[in-house]
Order: structure tokens, then sequence, then C-alpha cells
């Protein structure tokens, strides 16, 4: 029961803090997880895979979580619904 949460948590971030800063999208992603009543929400995880991410490091991408999370807008925006 939680995917439908886990989905609206991805949409919300992407449709909602893609342009913010990094304080920001984690403090915000905190909050709306404890609202969602969950444990535990790992944008990263849900949205791509480990060969992804390393994929994309051995391509040049640097492997900070705010270089990921602008990737994973850049390659999720057009497929993620809006809320």
């Amino acid at each position: 029961a939680t995917l439908p949460k886990r989905a609206q948590l991805a949409a919300a971030f992407i449709t909602y803090l893609s342009a913010a800063p990094e304080g920001l999208r984690k403090t915000c992603l905190e909050e709306w997880t404890k609202s969602a009543c969950l444990e535990k929400f790992d944008l990263r995880r849900f949205l791509c895979t480990e060969s992804e991410q390393l994929i994309w490091k051995s391509e040049g991408l640097p492997s900070d979580d705010l270089s990921i999370e602008n990737a994973l807008v850049i390659l999720q925006s057009q497929v993620c619904p809006f809320l």
C-alpha cells in the first residue's frame, strides 16, 4: 500500500521541487514523507537503479545527491504525472 504514496512523493518532488535548492528539497521531502506516514523514502532508489547511477557516473555525472536528483528530474519529468 506504500507504492501509491511513494509515487505521489516522486511526482510532487519533480513538479514542485525541481527548481528548489538542495536544502529545501531535503526538508520538504522529509516533511512529505512523514505526512504520508512512511518511515523512509529514497527518491533515487524509487526512480532509478544502481546500474543507471553507475552509468551516469561513468559518463561524468557527479555522484552527489543534487546532481543525481537533477538527472532524475530531467529524465522523469515527461513521464511523471502532475498531481
